[in-house]
């Protein structure tokens, strides 16, 4: 009866932490690709220099608010590295690719910025860049201006429903410096389940319990 007892206990535990959820750290991760593709920052081209496997590296940014640039007066340097860490980013794997020039001669950098934002329809954007950009929100193109070019403004609106969805900033680096990439993203921390972790503390709990009580009696 004893055993009974501790087992409906474990279960009315489970059952409690079923519905309950971390929330992850909100920031922005980031893939590039050195690659001597197309230097236009769409979707397709990415694919493609992920499927090369060309001069790799990721890194992280700590919030929605982007702000990178290299080889300009406040960053002279004209890395991958330096472009990151001028944003208050992280490189967490490829460094030595990170550490190559963004373009030179036939090659120029590919990168896909993606997280979790909140938007309302009708919701506006705007991304100073150069060169090309490339956001996509719920699969809703809202600034699309993927080509070569001198830094400049681009900007669009957000036309799909209200919510909590996922992004991908597409970004290319052609052709020489500067490499610029500006813009404020209403990033959301991403809800991760907890049930299994505290399930398990739950029945480990309950398993305790049930020893002792067999020790007492």
């Amino acid at each position: 009866m004893k055993g009974k007892s501790i087992f409906f206990y474990a279960a009315a535990c489970c059952v409690a932490t079923m519905g309950l959820t971390v929330a992850a750290n909100a920031q922005v991760s980031g893939t590039a690709y050195l690659w001597t593709g197309s230097p236009s920052a769409t979707a397709a081209n990415f694919s493609a220099a992920a499927a090369s496997h060309s001069g790799a590296y990721t890194f992280t940014l700590p919030t929605g608010t982007i702000n990178m640039q290299a080889g300009t007066g406040a960053q002279p340097s004209y890395t991958g590295a330096a472009f990151v860490t001028s944003g208050g980013g992280t490189i967490t794997s490829g460094a030595s690719s990170a550490a190559l020039a963004m373009s030179s001669g036939p090659t120029n950098t590919i990168m896909d910025l993606t997280g979790t934002v909140t938007v309302t329809t009708g919701e506006s954007f705007n991304i100073f860049h150069d060169d090309g950009v490339d956001l996509i929100i719920n699969g809703v193109d809202v600034v699309d201006a993927p080509n070569v070019t001198s830094p400049e403004n681009s900007s669009g609106t957000y036309t799909g429903p209200s919510g909590t969805f996922s992004f991908s900033l597409y970004y290319d680096e052609c052709c020489g410096a500067p490499a610029v990439l500006q813009t404020t993203l209403p990033l959301t921390a991403t809800p991760e389940p907890a049930s299994l972790g505290l399930m398990g503390l739950s029945l480990l709990g309950a398993g305790i319990a049930y020893r002792r009580r067999r020790k007492a009696a």
